[in-house]
């Protein structure tokens, strides 16, 4: 729906305001904590799309069951806003003010434009915020903002059965696809809602239904059709079926069923707590619009509303994992529903929440969306006024009533008063993170027992001590030292989780990364003594003997060079060459390692050949 500043109105006003505020907001918050250290997930993306900017495909040098469209965005951002740690944070900025303002569209297309500022402003909090992990660039924003996209361009096909829009709705939810494999689920969204839709709409062309489908599922896979025949003439095709397809199998067979409501429950609850008042805006739009029958003006929102929300729903649950990042693909829904139950409280409040039709359409806009219809409004305040005394109406009055003054409500007021608290009592929730913490503060709260803060540290130390062309070796998942280092792994296996998850090939994995680093013969290796590094859930530890073996017996080719000790929240002990002699770990030091009574990370350097 366009929006016509030609006739302003108080409701486009306040729209406009709602909106320019979310966006002020994302870029406030999101720019002052720019200097966020990256995490794991970030970690990976940013040394493959460093990788690809080098001209080295995916799946070389760096392996990961994810599909590459993540790799190939954060190559796209890095090369506009350069790549480093503030660069990163900015490009993802970029993206999250993308997808509200595509939201704060689509909400004004299916709703009101009250709902459409109301929802831009509730994602733009949920986007950030600490409990989805929010200021990290992970794959699900790529996913968010694509599937937002898709759907947007879905219903505007949906609107006018133009072919174009049905192509570009395809190629958009493939391409949430390629960021994520959650994203399949947005892509049969699309193919099932343009064939439900196609088919119930009077408004929509039967004879066009099959040709629309038809180019939207080509469209959808051609992403997918694209990056593998990129992979496979990149020569890298084995390593990408493999990780993306029989370990991704695996990996999705980890965590059973019966553990799935439990994990849900927990996770769900903690992205819940300090977002309760928005979550309860969210409710209150899913009630209602259970409740009221859909706007005959709009056919067809209703079904689209609900079935977006369960098909997002759907992206978090493989795996039945429900980590709390991967919530933020389903947040463009859960921020519209949002967004209409604020506006369902204001039409309670102000008594046009039920008419005799009991259809919900608070203003009855054009399908252009240049203002008001006024043909409709004289329709309905017609039928309205008849429909009371049809015999009186007829009559002339020979007297003239005197207009009376309409009774003040404070309702509305106090409806705006309670929406207004309820926004401000979810920042006030997240104060400190969101206004007070320093980007290293904030880093430390959220991933406290993670070495993220430590990383661009050893990363700065093995870049001046080594060349480009040598390699290092990290054990453990920590590949934001790569990519902090600019230095390249002596091995693809940039995390290890896969070698200690309880599933048939991690022992295999285990002998391949062992491989491959005795093979390249790292300048540097990195030993991570961190829990949440390693994840050891299986029983098979050759490659912590291998480490015993090689770094720390008598005739290891290493030699220790560095010491990174974390001793509380705002603590951390570094130590380098000579100064790491005699350094006994601290008794009172928190226990979050693998390896009892060593430091938290270890340096070793290849001992110069005598």
């Amino acid at each position: 729906m366009a929006i016509s500043l030609s006739r302003p109105r108080t409701v486009d006003l306040i729209a406009w305001a709602l909106l320019a505020l979310a966006l002020l907001f994302s870029v406030y918050v999101r720019v002052r904590l720019r200097e966020f250290p990256l995490e794991r997930d970030e970690g990976e993306f940013a040394y493959a799309g460093q990788l690809i900017l080098h001209g080295v495909p995916p799946y070389k040098l760096a392996y990961n069951m994810k599909l590459p469209g993540t790799y190939v965005a954060y190559a796209a951002l890095m090369a506009i806003f350069g790549q480093t740690t503030p660069g990163i944070h900015l490009g993802l900025l970029a993206v999250n003010l993308a997808t509200i303002v595509l939201l704060y569209r689509l909400m004004r297309e299916q709703f009101d434009p009250f709902s459409a500022g109301m929802a831009a402003v509730v994602f733009s909090i949920l986007s950030i915020s600490q409990s989805v992990l929010g200021m990290a660039a992970h794959a699900t924003h790529f996913v968010a903002f694509f599937g937002l996209a898709g759907c947007y361009m879905l219903w505007r096909h949906l609107q006018s059965s133009r072919l174009p829009q049905a192509i570009a709705s395809g190629l958009l939810f493939g391409t949430a696809f390629t960021m994520k494999q959650q994203g399949v689920f947005l892509m049969v969204f699309g193919a099932g809602f343009l064939l439900l839709l196609g088919l119930r709409l009077p408004s929509y062309p039967r004879r066009k239904l099959p040709l629309a489908l038809g180019l939207y599922s080509l469209a959808a896979v051609l992403p997918y059709a694209l990056t593998c025949l990129w992979l496979w003439r990149a020569g890298v095709w084995p390593k990408f079926w493999f990780w993306t397809v029989q370990y991704a199998s695996k990996y999705v067979q980890n965590v059973p069923l019966s553990l799935a409501s439990a994990s849900l429950y927990q996770n769900g609850g903690y992205i819940v707590e300090p977002n309760w008042p928005l979550m309860l805006m969210a409710l209150a739009g899913i009630v209602g619009v259970v409740l009221l029958r859909p706007d005959p003006d709009r056919p067809g929102v209703r079904a689209f509303a609900f079935g977006f929300l369960a098909f997002s729903f759907l992206c978090v649950c493989p795996g039945f994992y429900f980590r709390t990042h991967y919530f933020i693909a389903m947040l463009p829904a859960v921020a519209a529903f949002a967004g209409v139950g604020c506006q369902l409280l204001w039409e309670v409040a102000g008594g046009r929440f039920w008419n005799r039709s009991k259809t919900y359409s608070p203003l009855p806009y054009t399908a252009e969306g240049q203002g008001v219809n006024e043909d409709v409004m004289r329709s309905r305040t017609a039928s309205g006024a008849g429909s009371k005394n049809r015999r009186t109406a007829r009559k002339p009055s020979n007297t003239q009533q005197p207009a009376k003054a309409p009774a003040f409500n404070p309702l509305p007021a106090l409806a705006a008063i309670v929406l207004f608290a309820g926004v401000c009592y979810t920042l006030y929730l997240q104060s400190p993170f969101l206004f007070v913490l320093s980007p290293l503060q904030a880093c430390r709260l959220t991933y406290w027992g993670n070495p993220f803060l430590e990383a661009p540290v050893v990363a700065e130390y093995l870049r001046k001590h080594s060349t480009p062309d040598q390699t290092i070796a990290v054990l453990g998942s920590e590949p934001e030292i790569f990519f902090d280092a600019h230095r390249n792994s002596a091995t693809g296996y940039i995390y290890t989780y896969g070698l200690m998850e309880p599933q048939p090939l991690a022992g295999k994995m285990q002998d391949e990364m062992i491989q491959e680093i005795e093979a390249a013969q790292p300048e540097f290796i990195v030993l991570t003594n961190i829990g949440f590094s390693w994840l050891p859930q299986n029983n098979e530890r050759r490659i912590f003997d291998w480490v015993g073996n090689n770094l720390f017996g008598n005739n290891s080719r290493y030699r220790q060079v560095g010491i990174v000790d974390i001793l509380s929240p705002s603590q951390t002990d570094y130590r380098w060459d000579d100064a790491i002699t005699d350094y006994k770990v601290p008794t009172n030091r928190p226990e979050f390692g693998i390896f009892a009574k060593l430091p938290h990370l270890m340096i070793f350097q290849k001992k110069p050949r005598s």
